[in-house]
């Protein structure tokens, strides 16, 4: 959506000036928060439906011998 008015920027005054680069920083960060966003909400869904649990092995056999 973002890119609408970055394109017409750019088509009406180039894309070297500083509110281009603005509107480019405003749109590169809503696309980082909106994947921040998705991955939490996975990572939570996730977390919802995945269990995962923790065995402690016994040691299989004689341990590593001692230095001499």
């Amino acid at each position: 959506m973002m890119e609408l008015p970055l394109g017409w920027w750019a088509e009406q005054h180039g894309n070297d000036n500083l509110v281009y680069a603005l509107i480019d920083h405003v749109e590169e960060a809503l696309e980082l928060i909106g994947a921040s966003l998705f991955l939490a909400a996975l990572a939570e869904e996730l977390g919802e439906r995945v269990v995962l649990t923790v065995r402690k092995e016994e040691p299989h056999g004689p341990g590593p011998a001692a230095p001499r």
